[in-house]
């Protein structure tokens, strides 16, 4: 038996969330369905990882995350191609040298400019209810 859930959130954040599924192929659903899954498995963010804060970052945190996320991406392909070395190995790091990185980066870079853009409407709209209140 399955049970309907519902629940309140930002109507510039759920246009983001659909956005990035529709890129992703999947269903809002199912993305939503397999967070459960795994929040249910026992998995858990880190501590201080939020996955939405609620509060923009400045261009420093962005930059800071795509540093991060590169830099573990060459790493982890680094390591798989000292496993094997050889020609074809050589290979396959020219082309991901090629083509992969710019791939990640180009996809990495739309992404965080979703985020940052989701993030300042929400701020933009803060400060509107803010301006009504003071007034």
């Amino acid at each position: 038996m399955s049970k309907l859930a519902t629940f309140r959130l930002e109507e510039d954040i759920w246009d983001a969330f659909l956005a990035a599924t529709k890129e992703e192929g999947v269903s809002a659903s199912s993305a939503l369905l397999e967070f459960v899954k795994w929040y249910v498995a026992g998995n858990r963010l880190a501590k201080g990882e939020a996955l939405y804060t609620g509060i923009a970052p400045d261009s420093k945190v962005i930059n800071n995350l795509k540093d991060k996320l590169r830099e573990d991406i060459y790493e982890k392909l680094e390591v798989l191609l000292r496993i094997q070395q050889g020609p074809l190995c050589r290979r396959i790091k020219e082309e991901l040298e090629e083509n992969l990185y710019k791939s990640i980066e180009e996809k990495l870079d739309e992404r965080l400019d979703v985020l940052e853009s989701t993030l300042y409407k929400r701020i933009e709209k803060l400060e509107e209810r803010l301006g009504e209140l003071a007034a």
